[in-house]
Formats: structure tokens, sequence, C-alpha cells
């Protein structure tokens, strides 16, 4: 199995909304763990996953709940 860690910025507070995120990535099951750090300013977003899932579907799945979601750079 092939672990990715996938790194992101994005605009998720704290909120009603953020339920359909958690939601959406606990029960994906290419989703091995994740961590949203709401205390940075770029409130990261870190998803490890087994290899079966892309770093666009995991922005579509942030998008669809409202939230920006990019690929964080250095």
């Amino acid at each position: 199995m092939i672990e990715n860690l996938f790194i992101f910025k994005t605009n998720i507070e704290q909120g009603e909304r953020v339920n359909g995120i958690i939601e959406d990535l606990n029960n994906n099951p290419n989703v091995t763990s994740w961590y949203l750090d709401q205390e940075d300013t770029d409130n990261v977003l870190k998803i490890m996953t087994d290899g079966g899932i892309k770093e666009k579907d995991i922005i579509a799945i942030v998008k669809s709940n409202g939230f920006h979601c990019e690929i964080l750079t250095d």
C-alpha cells in the first residue's frame, strides 16, 4: 500500500458546515487519517490516504461543503 500525505490551505472555520467535511472524510475508505489546524492562519488540512484518492478529489470534497481549498505550497 502506498500512503500519501496531502496538505491544503483552506478557509475552514468552526461552525455547522464543518460537520459535512468531517462526515465526508471519516466515511471515505481511502482517507486513513486527517487533521485540521484551525489555529494556523491558513487553516491547514492534512490528509493521509491509502493512495486511492487524488488531491483533486479531496479539493472537490471540501468545495462541495462550501469551503475554499488549495494545495499548500512551501
